[in-house]
């Protein structure tokens, strides 16, 4: 394990806010060259109808989905009628400012992981320069994030996972804040509350992010070292009190039904009833999959194997904790169909995607101290050029792959079934690219 600190001055991300917001801003516009104004998956489909249910009638668990036979099937599931409440919560705000400006309720939502994923990039920034990295460093690892990942391709969706991987990112970089020793009292407090409140809420958007925790308190161990064992104990009453009145309360309420205690009981009961071999397979073929492998999908992330062997640090090892507690967690749920509804470049992963990207800062630090920029700028330009290639026809190609009935021998080892050779196949057929700026 290695100083984290690699180059300038923990204190330094204030100075990195203009520069963030800057990043932001430019990838947003990048991201809205995508903008396609519509969703493509049926999941999708939920979250919206959740956002406008409750928005326009105040219940967001109305029966919207009569179109769509799988979800009206599903629907009879335990749980089923209503996800987490985080994010159709955000989402009905928005679609009550989008009816009073009489604006389109679906591409208002759309609107909403671009700026996300954007913002993203930005904290990753501020939490780099956190961490001590030099900017030039920093900056390159933040843009690979936002141009180099398939987080890129999501900003096309309205799925939940962008805000998730938003909230995480801000809970990791208020963990670094609260251990700078240099803060006042005042300001660790501040900073330890922040992060409790953003893994929360994450929680609250998707109920797998409580994965963070173990993470995030890996990540924050050489701060709780210097923690006084009364001041500790508080924080934990104060977290455990409100975890247990959230759901207590939470069982009140078909809304918020997925954060209640019977909810609870039944995640656990199938996290007993899982097959381990399903969460080998899943973290496996997540490594090594010619289909499934994340380096094929965020081709950023081959850097992890220079930080693997040479430069292992604390965040290196708590995002790849989370990365595996929450393919983990996708193979309970899911069991032998794990892999069916992930798309491209892993779903499930996004929310630790952040995490993952700043794990390889070492690795852009090392190239940048050698004068070896060209092959940063070459792992950016093949990262680039795979999601462009994934933005330029809405996914269509998953939505015809992913199906639950395809073999599972094509759809973890055959790299001809595999979304970027559907992509290519599209291209190589003359489609037409659904980009806004073609």
């Amino acid at each position: 394990m290695v100083a984290e600190a690699a180059g300038g001055s923990g204190s330094g991300w204030r100075a990195a806010l203009p520069l963030a917001l800057l990043l932001s801003a430019l990838l947003f516009c990048v991201y809205m060259a995508g903008y396609g104004g519509r969703y493509n998956r049926d999941d999708e489909h939920v979250f919206v109808s959740a956002a406008q249910g409750w928005a326009r009638w105040g219940a967001a668990d109305l029966p919207q989905v009569w179109g769509n036979s799988r979800l009206q099937a599903l629907r009879a599931q335990p749980f089923y009628s209503v996800v987490e409440p985080g994010h159709w919560w955000l989402g009905a705000q928005l679609l009550r400012i989008a009816d009073a400006l009489r604006l389109g309720s679906v591409q208002v939502l759309l609107l909403v992981n671009p700026l996300l994923t954007a913002l993203t990039a930005g904290v990753l920034l501020l939490l780099l320069r956190a961490l001590g990295y030099a900017l030039p460093a920093a900056a390159l690892t933040a843009l690979g994030y936002g141009s180099a990942t398939f987080a890129w391709v999501y900003t096309r969706t309205y799925f939940r996972e962008p805000l998730a991987a938003l909230l995480l990112t801000v809970a990791a970089l208020c963990v670094v804040l609260a251990g700078d020793q240099r803060l006042r009292p005042a300001a660790v407090r501040g900073a330890t509350g922040l992060a409790l409140a953003a893994v929360a809420a994450a929680i609250a958007v998707k109920l797998a992010c409580f994965a963070a925790v173990p993470a995030l308190l890996w990540l924050a161990q050489p701060a709780l070292q210097r923690v006084r064992v009364r001041s500790g104990l508080g924080w934990t009453a104060l977290f455990v009190a409100g975890a247990l009145a959230l759901l207590l309360a939470a069982g009140g309420s078909p809304a918020t039904m997925r954060l209640s205690v019977p909810y609870l009981g039944f995640v656990l009961r199938a996290l007993v009833s899982a097959s381990p071999a399903y969460v080998a397979e899943a973290i496996s073929a997540t490594i090594i999959s010619p289909v499934r492998s994340v380096f094929l999908y965020a081709p950023f992330l081959l850097l992890s194997f220079y930080a693997l062997r040479h430069a292992r640090t604390r965040l290196f090892g708590a995002a790849w904790l989370l990365a595996g507690l929450l393919l983990a967690l996708q193979a309970v749920a899911y069991g032998a169909d794990w892999w069916a509804p992930t798309g491209w470049g892993l779903r499930p992963l996004l929310p630790a995607l952040p995490l993952l990207v700043a794990g390889c800062a070492p690795a852009v630090v090392r190239a940048l101290q050698a004068g070896r920029r060209k092959n940063i700028f070459v792992l950016l330009g093949v990262g680039v050029a795979v999601q462009v290639l994934g933005v330029a026809y809405a996914n269509q190609s998953i939505v015809a792959l992913a199906g639950w009935a395809m073999p599972r021998a094509a759809a973890l080892w055959n790299p001809l079934h595999a979304e970027v050779a559907a992509q290519v196949r599209l291209l190589w057929q003359g489609q037409a690219w659904e980009l806004g700026v073609v």
